[in-house]
């Protein structure tokens, strides 16, 4: 709206030189902002597609990883270990109260 009463009042004999000299930084300013906006864009896609990228790198390798180990636990056999009387020792005996409600 600004643009539209600085136009009117340059013609209609008022400050002519400064109004059309504000009127050209405005649109200056607004082709310069729109380009920022562009560009931020571009790099937004940029980051975007790099940030897929390396979630499709992460998803590989922790199916590899997985993979690696999957394979290493079914190579586990289990052991029975048995329990012997003498593989028990009592070091200290104590005697506990617990008051139960």
């Amino acid at each position: 709206m600004s643009g539209a009463g600085d136009l009117l009042g340059a013609l209609l004999g008022g400050r002519r030189r400064n109004t059309i000299s504000r009127a050209a930084s405005r649109r200056s300013q607004t082709r310069q902002t729109e380009a920022r906006r562009e560009k931020a864009a571009g790099t937004k896609a940029d980051k975007l597609a790099d940030l897929a990228e390396l979630e499709a790198e992460l998803a590989e390798d922790v199916l590899t990883i997985t993979s690696k180990w999957d394979d290493m636990a079914a190579l586990i056999e289990p052991v029975e270990i048995p329990l012997e009387k003498v593989d028990v020792k009592v070091a200290e005996m104590k005697l506990v109260w617990v008051r139960s409600d």
